[in-house]
């Protein structure tokens, strides 16, 4: 199998994995382009936010799949659901990749967001730079249409391209 750096989750963000699965969550957003999800953000204290997106890539020549991209929230300029201190996102988490297998080659095509009391999905959507997002936060069914069914997906542990490139 391949792992190769520019087909997993692109992490274009100050954040770790660490922070992500550690800092307390105190507001998401979805944004939309033409009806589906185009951005996921969360924000964290002191008006701090990371982004998802998703972003097309070749595979092998004529094949694209999208991988998820990961960057810093510039602004909340989407609609901002506040999350109270109950909301199981304010505990701590842990983030799992979402692969996608293709003739052999590993395409990082979503992130799972869990811990005891629930759990977010974050796919490639089924539109080219688009999101599939589902689970106790994004729950309407309209806002789910991965690119892959969720059955071909296998979780992993957080990969992101830099770290398979030090490696």
């Amino acid at each position: 199998m391949v792992k190769d750096p520019h087909l997993l989750v692109r992490w274009n963000s100050k954040f770790s994995i660490e922070d992500l699965s550690s800092k307390d969550v105190v507001a998401y957003a979805i944004c939309r382009s033409n009806g589906r999800p185009a951005f996921f953000q969360l924000w964290f204290q002191q008006d701090i936010g990371i982004e998802f997106s998703s972003a097309p890539v070749e595979i092998d020549g004529r094949t694209e799949a999208g991988v998820i991209v990961v960057s810093d929230a510039t602004a909340r300029n989407c609609c901002t659901s506040d999350i109270d201190s109950t909301h199981w996102m304010a505990a701590r988490r842990s983030v799992n990749l979402l692969v996608h297998y293709n003739a052999g080659i590993a395409i990082g095509s979503g992130l799972e967001i869990k811990n005891d009391a629930g759990k977010l999905f974050i796919l490639s959507g089924i539109m080219p730079y688009s999101l599939a997002l589902f689970g106790d936060i994004a729950s309407e069914k309209k806002d789910f249409e991965p690119e892959f069914d969720l059955s071909h997906y296998s979780v992993e542990p957080l990969i992101t391209a830099n770290e398979a490139t030090s490696r």
